[in-house]
């Protein structure tokens, strides 16, 4: 049996008359979901699943949408993780056809007076993050046989984005994410082991910052400063919860 997912937009739920003419396409496809459930069983299923994100190439770069969970019903976000989950269920469950899956962390349900590109973020909820910068490490790292020889520098950058806040931190330590742990988890792990690549290296971080409480989502890059005299060359990864 074959399957047929299409991707709408939760603004069909939500309507304004904000990229008309790209509302018209969703509404359109929206209408095709159903006649192709009807049209194609039972040897197809069709399936239509409005993600959070508006249509990035008409409105603004992602870098500046609206990046707060707090204006969503469910105080989350909707993430490519969360589509995925989505995408398993459909695949999972052949006797639904014909239905719309909405992962959208509620935004459907705000009642916007228009589109969420154009959404100003409240400033009651602060954007909260922990950063380390130039951090360098001696690391065992690399394929080749001299790189095993002995430790080289590799230069690790982190940027830790945190849940809002449940309660005000109070100038104590214990009401906040505290950056000893972060920094001196990579040092340990940094001296743990031979990494053949950094992506291993990369890998292994982001498990140690997401695992910390309040990380929602990292960002971990790696540089070995040394390899060229004419560029930096590295590797950078950023992973949800």
């Amino acid at each position: 049996m074959g399957l047929i997912v299409n991707l709408e937009d939760q603004k069909l739920f939500n309507l304004n008359p904000d990229f008309l003419t790209y509302t018209l396409s969703k509404i359109g496809l929206h209408g095709l979901s159903h006649m192709l459930a009807q049209g194609l069983a039972p040897r197809s299923g069709s399936w239509a699943s409005p993600p959070a994100s508006p249509c990035r190439a008409c409105t603004r770069p992602l870098q500046d949408l609206p990046s707060s969970t707090s204006p969503t019903p469910s105080r989350s976000a909707s993430r490519p993780t969360n589509l995925v989950r989505a995408l398993r269920y459909i695949v999972q469950t052949p006797s639904v056809s014909g239905d719309t899956l909405i992962v959208d962390a509620g935004e459907h349900l705000t009642g916007r007076p228009r589109d969420v590109a154009f959404f100003k973020e409240r400033t009651s909820d602060m954007d909260r993050r922990i950063f380390l910068r130039d951090f360098r490490l001696k690391v065992s790292i690399g394929i080749h046989d001299f790189e095993k020889e002995g430790p080289q520098t590799v230069v690790v950058n982190v940027d830790l984005e945190l849940s809002p806040a449940e309660k005000a931190h109070g100038d104590r330590i214990a009401n906040v994410l505290n950056y000893d742990v972060v920094h001196d988890g990579i040092l340990a792990l940094a001296g743990s082991r031979h990494f053949n690549l950094q992506e291993t290296l990369v890998d292994a971080i982001l498990d140690l910052c997401l695992a910390q409480p309040g990380v929602i989502e990292a960002r971990v890059s790696t540089e070995k400063p040394d390899v060229y005299g004419d560029c930096r060359v590295g590797y950078e990864a950023v992973r949800p919860e």
